[in-house]
């Protein structure tokens, strides 16, 4: 009697190409002011320009600027109201080089006004870097997200980039010294519910006289899933 064999064929499912990346709605439109390099070299040498009309002897040190006596808001209205009184009565100031007093109080003017163009221009320059960083780390993590799937599904040169970003995002190694009250307490509660692993050991030693003096012996590790490469190119979790 003929035995009858049956074929059996596996089934081979193909790896279906990446969905495009939704676009994140909470993303600002592009920006439209870019800061090239020619636009930046024209604003530090007009910044110079500005710097070298204040002189190199307006530099002042720590020290120097906590001897000074400002010129703020009060102070300001008793400086410029003295120097009317001192106008009105020239006999009375007859000391004081007033042309030198008149000259002080119209930089104290014109700073202030310089200053308040200033801070509205770091302003526009700190949101400019902001939003610049904001888009550049939106389009960087959606571009490791999306190597980081190509590698786990062997993709070799995705396993290269994937390799070189990845250190960006281990943590550093926690110098191994006694911790903290609040992270034994921390851990404990972790250890309770079961999000962390390993062990807290308190060691006590009492002497003769003084009270006892103890050491903890934090031993604990989040649990978490180490992906190793193989030989073949892939990511096992």
């Amino acid at each position: 009697m003929a035995k009858t064999t049956k074929s059996t064929t596996k089934n081979v499912t193909e790896k279906q190409p990446l969905a495009p990346l939704q676009e994140d709605p909470a993303r600002r439109p592009p920006l439209e002011g870019d800061v090239s390099d020619e636009v930046l070299t024209l604003i530090l040498d007009d910044l110079r320009t500005i710097q070298d009309v204040f002189g190199s002897d307006v530099i002042l040190t720590a020290k120097e600027r906590r001897r000074m006596i400002g010129s703020g808001i009060k102070n300001y209205g008793f400086l410029d109201k003295a120097f009317d009184v001192a106008l009105a009565f020239p006999d009375l100031a007859h000391f004081i080089d007033m042309t030198n007093y008149g000259r002080n109080i119209k930089n104290i003017e014109n700073d202030r006004t310089i200053l308040i163009a200033i801070d509205s221009l770091r302003q526009y320059v700190n949101d400019h870097l902001l939003v610049s960083g904001d888009e550049a780390y939106r389009d960087a993590i959606a571009f490791y997200n999306q190597i980081k799937i190509l590698a786990r599904q062997g993709n070799t040169d995705a396993i290269a980039a994937f390799s070189r970003l990845k250190p960006f995002f281990s943590r550093p190694r926690r110098r191994k010294v006694e911790p903290t009250v609040a992270e034994v307490i921390r851990d404990v509660k972790a250890l309770e519910h079961g999000t962390k692993e390993g062990k807290i050991v308190i060691e006590n030693e009492e002497p003769l006289i003084s009270a006892g003096k103890h050491a903890v012996i934090d031993q604990t590790h989040r649990r978490r899933e180490i992906g190793k490469f193989e030989e073949k190119g892939e990511i096992e979790e």
